[in-house]
């Protein structure tokens, strides 16, 4: 079934929420991944390590992390492109052809909602003020007042309270969506630090990733030493397929 306008609209702003917060955990992983790299280049300086291995694991995760956000990223990208571009044929600028307004166009009628409810009436705003007599000074305080647009998306205002407010109904709906408490992604708990909203991720849950063995790409089994994890495949693995 073919999906509407509308909801066409609210998957191309999911995806686009999605891609913000993909995006700032990548940013937060390479801030982990610089901090693992020079905890590494403070090893290599120092000659009495050479006995002792360096503990790439966690570093080697937060790359291997990284990259698989990155390709998600990427992927949500070429969604949102294609729905824009080849589904919803969104403008730049919508312009409404009956008043000439940067402004919304409803995709049923071709025009902007006070043009349609206009047409509907069947007059047009020459016409509307010529019944009337002409508008004296209360007249056009009033016509104003009536068309108000909405500071967010442009469309009229209709109701007192959105007049009051400077915005719409759907437009207060959506910011405070956007305000409520975020939640893990993971488990479902409220995220307190702002550490933890940029990952999207708990720390119990962080944690919870960063002790998990990195495992071989080809038979599953955990990689025990640097020379594996660096690979990505066991010895056996790479005795086997030569990698």
């Amino acid at each position: 079934m073919a999906q509407s306008k509308e909801e066409l609209k609210q998957k191309y702003e999911e995806i686009l929420q999605e891609i913000k917060i993909k995006e700032e955990k990548v940013e937060t992983l390479w801030n982990l991944i610089d901090y693992g790299r020079e905890k590494r280049a403070e090893w290599e300086a120092n000659p009495d390590n050479e006995n002792q291995p360096f503990d790439s694991r966690e570093l080697n995760f937060w790359e291997d992390r990284r990259k698989e956000l990155w390709a998600e990223v990427q992927k949500l990208e070429g969604e949102a492109y294609f729905i824009k571009t080849y589904q919803l044929k969104i403008e730049e600028e919508e312009v409404c052809p009956e008043c000439g307004r940067k402004v919304e166009v409803d995709e049923n009628t071709g025009v902007c909602k006070r043009c349609a409810k206009q047409i509907e009436e069947g007059l047009t705003l020459e016409e509307e003020e010529d019944e009337e007599g002409g508008n004296d000074d209360e007249d056009d305080e009033e016509e104003e007042i009536e068309e108000q647009e909405c500071i967010e998306c442009g469309n009229i205002l209709e109701t007192q309270a959105e007049i009051e407010s400077g915005i719409c109904e759907e437009c207060t709906e959506k910011t405070e969506e956007e305000n409520e408490k975020k939640e893990c992604s993971d488990c479902g708990e409220e995220l307190e630090s702002e550490q933890e909203v940029k990952m999207g991720v708990c720390y119990d849950c962080t944690a919870k990733l960063i002790e998990t063995e990195p495992e071989c790409s080809e038979c599953g089994e955990t990689l025990i030493t640097d020379e594996e994890i660096k690979r990505g495949i066991c010895d056996n693995c790479n005795k086997k397929y030569g990698k």
